[in-house]
């Protein structure tokens, strides 16, 4: 029951090949299922996010300021504040406010440029932050991945844009 489950290599002999059995998530123990489960069903994330994933977030720290701004729109943050909430070095924080600001996602207040907070958006790109906000609680896995791979999928489209294809006739 409380048996911790491993990768394991090939069997050397024929007595070990019931320890070579390919693993099951209904085998995993208890949070572990929720964590395959999340991950497995990437297909589900809607068109829209993984778009905005793959076109404004550069790291996985990048996404978490961007939804610390989104669950307090009116709230406003210095760069020492963020990074205290998000446990990260404050000069990061500050490159990331300034890039997301360069992006359109935050602002600063006109009153004190030191404050960042984010930038009026409209209610489909509220929306977007919500449900951005529920999959990462949800889907970390498979959002943390699409983060990871941003980048790498947009780049590949564009390669595939100068391929050139043989007319199958």
């Amino acid at each position: 029951q409380g048996e911790v489950h491993t990768l394991r290599p090939r069997p050397i002999c024929q007595s070990d090949a019931r320890l070579a059995r390919p693993l099951h998530r209904r085998h995993l123990p208890g949070n572990s299922q929720e964590a395959v489960r999340g991950y497995i069903m990437a297909e589900e994330i809607p068109d829209e996010i993984r778009d905005f994933i793959v076109g404004h977030i550069g790291s996985l720290v990048q996404l978490e300021l961007l939804l610390l701004l989104a669950a307090g729109p009116t709230k406003s943050w210095t760069p020492e504040e963020a990074a205290k909430a998000l446990f990260v070095a404050p000069d990061a924080t500050y490159g990331l406010l300034e890039a997301m600001r360069a992006q359109g996602l935050c602002i600063t207040l006109s009153d004190d440029k030191t404050r960042y907070c984010l930038a009026p958006v409209s209610a489909q790109r509220r929306e977007l932050f919500k449900s951005l906000a529920e999959l990462y609680k949800t889907r970390r896995l498979t959002i943390i991945d699409l983060v990871f791979k941003g980048p790498t999928e947009k780049y590949q489209k564009f390669a595939n844009a100068f391929r050139f294809f043989k007319d199958k006739k």
